[in-house]
């Protein structure tokens, strides 16, 4: 993942959202001091993330409602 300093990301705002629209393009990091702090992607690779985790999340519902029904089911 490319890592840029903040002062390079505010040059290059404009070219830079334009490369990042691109679904296909891997996030970059934006550091300050030197230290990572935020890191842009596109809204296409944000929602499949947030769909990822959202679906992350419901299969460990499922599965330990799954578990209390195995527990009360042999009580």
């Amino acid at each position: 993942m490319e890592v840029i300093p903040l002062s390079e990301a505010r040059r290059n705002l404009t070219s830079l959202v334009s490369k990042l629209s691109d679904p296909r393009m891997e996030p970059v990091v934006i550091s300050v001091r030197g230290k990572a702090k935020v890191a842009m992607l596109s809204v296409a690779t944000l929602e499949e993330l947030q769909e990822a985790k959202y679906r992350d999340q419901c299969h460990k519902i499922f599965d330990e409602l799954d578990a209390l029904n195995r527990s009360l089911a042999h009580k």
